[in-house]
Formats: C-alpha cells, sequence, structure tokens
C-alpha cells in the first residue's frame, strides 16, 4: 500500500510539474504575444504617421503649385487698364490691337497657349468696345 501511495505521489508530484511547464509556457507565449501586438502598434503608428506626413507634404506641394500657378496666369499691374476702342474714323485697329497684346504681355497671360485663359481674354476684349464701336456692334 505504501508502495502504492509513494507511486500516487510521485506522479501527481510529475503531474505538478507537468502542469508548472504548462503555465510558464503560457506564461511566455502571453508575453511574447503582448511583445508582438506592442511591436504591431508601433509599425501602425509609425506607418499612420508617415502616411499623415505624405499628405500633408502632398496638399503643402499642391497648395504651392496652385499658387505659383496662379502667380504665373496673371500678374497684377498698377496703374494699367484694358485699352479702350472707340471706332473712331482717325483711331487705328492696328494700334489697338498692338495695345492689347501690350496689355496682355504686361499681365502675363498667355493666352496662344491656355484654353482657358484665351476665353478670358477675348472676353475682355469683346466686353471693351465703346462709342462708334459699340454703336456699330448693335446695328
Amino acid at each position: 500500500m505504501e508502495e502504492v501511495f509513494a507511486r500516487l505521489v510521485g506522479t501527481m508530484e510529475h503531474m505538478q510539474q507537468m502542469i508548472q511547464q504548462l503555465l510558464e509556457a503560457q506564461t511566455q507565449a502571453q508575453a511574447q504575444a503582448l511583445a508582438n501586438q506592442q511591436a504591431q502598434q508601433e509599425n501602425q503608428l509609425k506607418a499612420q504617421q508617415d502616411m499623415q506626413a505624405a499628405l500633408l507634404q502632398c496638399v503643402s506641394s499642391n497648395g504651392d503649385q496652385g499658387r505659383s500657378q496662379l502667380r504665373d496666369t496673371e500678374r497684377r499691374v498698377e496703374g494699367l487698364s484694358m485699352p479702350a476702342y472707340h471706332g473712331h474714323l482717325n483711331e487705328s485697329i492696328g494700334l489697338y490691337i498692338h495695345r492689347v497684346k501690350t496689355f496682355f504681355a504686361a499681365k502675363y497671360l498667355k493666352y496662344e497657349t491656355d484654353e482657358a485663359v484665351e476665353a478670358r481674354c477675348l472676353a475682355m476684349v469683346v466686353a471693351n468696345p465703346q462709342g462708334q464701336a459699340l454703336r456699330g456692334i448693335k446695328s
């Protein structure tokens, strides 16, 4: 009986050691999983920060590009106004066209290359006739 009891105690001690080893392995696995999860979260945070920085850079470069494109499109010139054509007999249409081209060049409006600028410039020229020239258009 003592022998059976000793074997039972030995088996129970062995089982207790195995349970202890399993608990230690489980603790190590949980610690490793937690470390992996933290590393993954850090990587995700870094990726989000990188994406945010890239997005901000893209937005700022597009904003700068838009502002520089706007600056390249038209300049503001103090004291310069669109020439007027009155349609008098002694008024030269060729001189008027030259003044209009000079006006657009001074304002840096490239109407030859950009369709939107061309349409705007044409609208400015068409809206400008005065006096006799305007009456000739209406009739």
